[in-house]
């Protein structure tokens, strides 16, 4: 199971402004920089979480059919749209498969399940295509005000402790931001 990035947030989840008065830094002698420590964090978050932060839209592949008795958990969350499931063909075209014979569930655990029989060649690699729309919300004010704190935080180690080599420590928990952000890890087992 894998996604793919169809389109960019419309905004980072974080604002310049923000992340200038949180450090006390006047000026915009950093600001390139800080931007990068932005986009850093975020890619660095989002994939501790396995949540995109700022809506985007994606495209899944999954391994397998999932049936109604045994739903497939989404690789990627939360899911506000299931826009379109699609089935592999044998010539490796698309196939539309009928709204009503899929069962959705958004949110932070997202699953999805075929009501129905469908037909897949066998030994067909990621068989079935969802086209959705995963993250928080449109706009860096729908992130839920703890995980923009964690940002905040990891922003700051990382840009206080930038050039240090040190002994490899964990950015995220030396921040204190993946304490922040526990609540919403998902977790498997």
């Amino acid at each position: 199971m894998r996604f793919e990035v169809l389109t960019r947030p419309a905004s980072d989840p974080l604002l310049l402004d923000e992340v200038k008065d949180h450090l006390r830094v006047d000026g915009g002698d950093d600001d390139a920089s800080f931007g990068a420590l932005i986009e850093a964090a975020t890619a660095c978050l989002e994939a501790h979480l396995g949540a995109a932060l700022v809506a985007r839209d994606v495209h899944i592949f999954l391994d397998h059919i999932p049936m109604s008795t045994a739903p497939a958990r989404l690789p990627v969350r939360p899911i506000a749209a299931l826009d379109a499931v699609e089935v592999k063909l044998a010539d490796g075209t698309w196939q539309a498969v009928a709204q009503e014979a899929v069962s959705f569930r958004p949110g932070l655990s997202p699953e999805v399940a075929l009501l129905g029989a469908v037909t897949v060649n066998a030994g067909q690699r990621e068989p079935l295509r969802l086209s959705a729309r995963a993250g928080f919300g449109e706009h860096w004010n729908a992130v839920p005000l703890v995980i923009r704190q964690a940002l905040l935080q990891l922003v700051a180690y990382l840009y206080t402790h930038r050039g240090d080599i040190g002994e490899g420590a964990n950015a995220l928990v030396a921040s204190g931001a993946s304490a922040l952000v526990s609540t919403y890890r998902q977790v498997r087992l």
